[in-house]
C-alpha cells in the first residue's frame, strides 16, 4: 500500500469515529493534546500521526490502531458496512453499556425463536 494510500484510510477511518463520536474536531483535539491544525491534517488525508499518536486516538475511540490504519478483522470475515459500523459503535461503549447491549441483544434473539416457534404451531 502507497503512503497516500495508506493516508486516505487512516483519514477516512478516523473521520468515520470523529462523525460517530458526535463531538467536533477542535475539541477531541484539545481532549488529546494535539494541535488542532494537525489533527484536522490527519482527517483530510494530508499527514499521518506517529504510531504512539495513533495508539492514543485508538484509546480515545476505544478501537484498535489496526482499526484506524485499516488492518481490520472485516477483511478476513468479509463484514458489511453495516456490521463494520455496528463493531465500532459497540467499540465505543464502555465495558459496563457494552453488556447491557449483549444482553439485550440475546433477548431480542431469543424473544425472536420464541415468536417463531409460536407461529409453527399455530400452522400446523
Amino acid at each position: 500500500m502507497t503512503d497516500i494510500e495508506q493516508k486516505k484510510i487512516f483519514s477516512r477511518n478516523l473521520s468515520d469515529l470523529v462523525s460517530s463520536s458526535g463531538r467536533m474536531k477542535m475539541d477531541i483535539a484539545h481532549d488529546l493534546g494535539f494541535n488542532e491544525r494537525t489533527f484536522s491534517g490527519w482527517c483530510n488525508g494530508v499527514a499521518m500521526p506517529s504510531h504512539a499518536k495513533i495508539r492514543r486516538l485508538a484509546e480515545y475511540f476505544r478501537v484498535s490502531p489496526s482499526d484506524l490504519l485499516g488492518e481490520s478483522e472485516a477483511d478476513i470475515y468479509k463484514l458489511s458496512d453495516k456490521e463494520i459500523n455496528l463493531v465500532k459503535c459497540f467499540r465505543q461503549l464502555s465495558e459496563d453499556d457494552q453488556d447491557i447491549l449483549i444482553g439485550d441483544i440475546k433477548r431480542t434473539l431469543r424473544d425472536n425463536r420464541l415468536a417463531q416457534k409460536g407461529g409453527e404451531e399455530n400452522t400446523a
